[in-house]
């Protein structure tokens, strides 16, 4: 048997001694080392919305105005959705809302339906009775807590931009003693910002 110089035995106990070591250091960083997590990724849209800001009242006419807002979508079904509503315009009975809360969204090819259920506030104006019937009216406002149900349908064009073809909402508002029931059609647009989609650690 050939033996090993100790000029040679030094120098393979030292490459061993570094392999080691490196092999040490790089399983105590990948302990240490946090995972890379990915943020769901968040669009916006905005939307022209006309609605009848109480149902029960027959004699007022209908509003309309614009909604903002922006939402998570995530690989899983379940996100989380925010909004605000204007209608101001078009009609005697004016209603402002702000809502946040749970969204469930299908995805099916570029088809995209999905379902809110959300809750908030909304400042709504009315009539005692409708201006064109009856006595005078006097006009009353308020604020109050307000729920709303959302369903709508949102076509992908590609990565960045969706044409939401259709929504449809209704809610009860809890002003005072009173409880208005307004019902709203929209449609508009849905756009994704890279850099609200981007990585996290």
């Amino acid at each position: 048997m050939t033996k090993l110089s100790p000029c040679v035995k030094q120098k393979i106990y030292g490459a061993a001694g570094g392999l080691l070591l490196s092999l040490a250091a790089h399983n105590a960083f990948a302990q240490v080392a946090p995972p890379v997590r990915y943020a769901p990724p968040v669009r916006v849209f905005a939307e022209f919305t006309d609605g009848k800001p109480d149902l029960g009242n027959y004699g007022d006419l209908a509003v309309y105005g614009f909604t903002l807002g922006g939402f998570t979508e995530s690989s899983h079904i379940l996100g989380t959705e925010m909004r605000g509503t204007m209608l101001r315009s078009g009609g005697w009975d004016h209603e402002e809302t702000a809502l946040i809360g749970p969204r469930a969204a299908f995805h099916f090819a570029r088809f995209s339906p999905y379902l809110c259920l959300l809750g908030g506030g909304g400042h709504s104006w009315w009539y005692s009775n409708a201006p064109n019937k009856g006595p005078k009216p006097t006009m009353q406002s308020g604020i109050g807590l307000q729920w709303t149900a959302v369903a709508g349908v949102d076509v992908y064009m590609n990565r960045q931009f969706s044409v939401r073809v259709g929504e449809l909402s209704y809610s009860n508002v809890y002003v005072g003693s009173r409880t208005l029931t307004p019902v709203t059609a929209s449609a508009g647009v849905v756009y994704r910002p890279r850099f609200l989609s981007k990585r996290q650690y």
